[in-house]
């Protein structure tokens, strides 16, 4: 969901209890993990370290009350190499229904000496987000490591103690750095297992893991509650997760494990427990709200009228997030939001179903992890949601979705992050049903550049430029301008064609169509450049499209890729190009040749026409249909990007009149 950073404190670590003197020595540490020996440096020539231990053990136990308790201790341990500073400041966040109960760090140099960290090196920072979160009692602990050099060795281990297990788990396997050794041990008492049926749910991704190791405990002299029932997974030997530019979110590949609890076996259990547990407690359809649906559709003559009036009334609600205790997941009252006139996504979502259910019309909460943050998988049922929004059945069995927080778009248009993705739908009796959200064409998201260009006087080349925007860019550029001044539009329009033309003197900027989203926004300026035309001798080059389709290409530079080359969404470009110039200066020399090409979702065309009077015209067009490009194909698209890139650089040619 989104966020802007804002700190409410920052204050000395008081409340845990620092563990200063918990650590084993080195060689313990071997001993006890049958590590053979220590990593080198030339043994890891291209990474910048080594993992030498990640470990967490859970173990979930009975207080004196015989409440079950779940705790969490973790101890990491890595070798740096190189760029040690990137590695020196750690993070650990303390989420809702987490207690930090202990935590200690040291840095081991390369001689062998210990440096420990001492109580007052641990900060607790409280209410931080990233983003719109304005209220929040997120918890994180900073430390810094001391003393770190090439060869060292840093290590920390820290305890939480966890009100809701295996529901929002997640064990990582993969890190940044090589890793030796990764494990995990949840310890259950015998009891749980063997009286109540107890069980968890686990599926790994990107990782070749089995099941885990089950080991149960002899009965000893202890009594029936104090045995246990141990599973373990014990990696060895983790390749490091290396990111590739213009992949996909990184979490589709990253290798993980997610767990679940017990009782949820199905989406329809999941979706039971949110909705009446979480939601219905705050959906409370009071008069203000019935009132405030009666206004809105009031003059309105038809459905699609009555959904587009309430939609638009929400969405120009401000996006406030408040994220205090459950308030993460749990939304506001409708009336409450209506009457601050702000909320998040769980909260402008509540307000439109609760507006729309009051004007008669079927709408329905819906679940969503967003495209950037990872992919939902139907077959594991866990909670791995961020956003919210409605969806809506009309009378004629059309459904529509319907994000709140989307300010700049229409009914019909989503963002691009919840397009073409798996979300969960959840009915009126509580029930769930995984479904997929359309996707936007390339056929929709289209930008349209008409440039025409006079050349008549060859030390100022005068540009009228339009481009008009639709679909995903339209609404990325309304959200993008609404708030600028002239000075600052005109300011991006420089932008646009300074890399060609640096001296460029913008003269006049027209924007049209902001109050009116459902059509194309259109941009109009006008400039003058000194430099399009550059001569050689009697030749006379001339770039007239300052435009260009991609300006870095890095992301072609390997010659093979591990991962997808990823675009946000489909969409297309068009531009054409009328150049107007005096016979008396110029004459035409030579003209790109045409060019078409196709290469599956791939396709670009360009044409160049001479009337043979003072008008050459041009017409390009670029099309990506996919928002992938799969490795399989990569040295195709490589291929194609690359005979663009060629393509954009060719000039037209001149010489003076004859």
């Amino acid at each position: 969901m989104k966020t802007v950073k804002l700190i409410f404190a920052m204050m000395l670590f008081s409340y845990v209890w620092v563990s200063c003197n918990s650590f084993d020595s080195i060689v313990s540490l071997q001993q006890k993990y049958k590590i053979e020996k220590m990593p080198y440096a030339d043994e890891y020539p291209n990474d910048d370290g080594v993992v030498i231990l990640e470990s967490y053990d859970v173990q979930m136990d009975f207080d004196n009350n015989y409440k079950l308790s779940t705790y969490e201790n973790v101890h990491v341990v890595k070798k740096l190499f190189k760029n040690i500073e990137d590695y020196a400041s750690i993070e650990i966040p303390v989420y809702f229904g987490e207690k930090l109960l202990d935590i200690s760090a040291r840095t081991t140099k390369a001689d062998g000496s210990s440096i420990i960290l001492a109580k007052k090196d641990f900060f607790t920072i409280v209410g931080e987000g990233d983003g719109s979160t304005f209220y929040s009692d997120k918890k994180s602990i900073r430390f810094t490591f001391p003393a770190v050099e090439k060869g060292c060795i840093i290590e920390y281990q820290y305890r939480k103690r966890k009100d809701f297990p295996f529901v929002m788990d997640v064990w990582y396997i993969q890190n940044s750095m090589p890793t030796m050794i990764n494990t995990y041990t949840l310890k259950v008492p015998k009891i749980l297992i063997d009286r109540y049926n107890w069980n968890w749910f686990y599926k790994a991704y990107n990782y070749p893991v089995n099941d885990p190791v089950i080991e149960r405990q002899t009965l000893g002299k202890q009594t029936t509650i104090d045995q246990t029932q141990t599973f373990n997974w014990t990696l060895r030997n983790i390749p490091a997760f290396s990111k590739e530019s213009n992949m996909p979110p990184t979490s589709n590949y990253h290798a993980y494990v997610k767990f679940a609890p017990d009782a949820w076996k199905s989406w329809n259990d999941i979706a039971s427990w949110y909705y009446n547990k979480i939601f219905l407690p705050k959906y409370i359809v009071t008069d203000p709200i019935k009132n405030c649906a009666k206004e809105l559709t009031a003059d309105k003559s038809n459905e699609t009228e009555m959904i587009t009036s309430i939609f638009n009334s929400v969405k120009s609600l401000r996006y406030v997030a408040i994220e205090l205790g459950i308030g993460g997941i749990q939304p506001s009252q409708p009336e409450e939001v209506l009457t601050r006139k702000f909320g998040d996504c769980k909260d402008k979502s509540i307000l439109l179903l609760s507006l729309l259910r009051a004007a008669g019309i079927t709408a329905k909460p819906v679940l969503v992890l967003t495209a950037s943050s990872g992919i939902m998988d139907p077959g594991f049922p866990n909670w791995n949601f961020n956003h919210m929004i409605v969806k809506i059945e009309t009378k004629d069995k059309i459904s529509l979705w319907l994000d709140p927080t989307a300010q700049f778009y229409n009914v019909g248009e989503m963002p691009w992050e919840i397009e073409g993705i798996n979300v969960l739908v959840i009915n009126e009796d509580g029930t769930g049903s995984v479904e997929r959200t359309p996707a936007s064409s390339s056929g929709q998201n289209v930008t349209e550049y008409d440039i025409k260009v006079d050349v008549s006087a060859p030390d100022k080349t005068k540009f009228d430029v339009e481009i008009k925007y639709n679909g995903e860019s339209n609404c990325n550029r309304r959200y993008y301008f609404h708030e600028k001044t002239h000075q600052e539009i005109a300011q991006f329009c420089k932008s646009l064609v300074v890399h060609d033309y640096v001296n460029a003197q913008i003269d006049t900027v027209i924007l049209k169509n902001v109050g009116s989203p459902s059509e194309s926004l259109i941009l109009n300026f006008q400039f003058s450049a000194p430099n399009a035309i550059q001569q050689q001798g009697d030749l006379y080059f001339m770039n007239t499209d300052p435009f260009k389709l991609f300006t870095d290409m890095g992301w072609l530079a390997k010659d093979l890729r591990r991962y997808p080359i990823f675009f946000k969404y489909p969409y297309t470009v068009k531009k054409k190009i009328t150049l107007t110039f005096d016979r008396k200066q110029f004459n035409v020399r030579n003209l790109p040749k045409e060019i078409k090409q196709v290469e599956e979702s791939l396709y670009y065309s360009s044409r160049f026409s001479y009337d043979q009077d003072n008008t050459i015209t041009a017409n390009e067009m670029f099309s990506i249909n996919e928002n992938q490009i799969y490795p399989d194909r990569y040295k195709e698209a490589r291929k194609f990007f690359e005979n663009i890139k060629n393509k954009m650089n060719e000039k037209m040619v001149f010489v003076g009149p004859q």
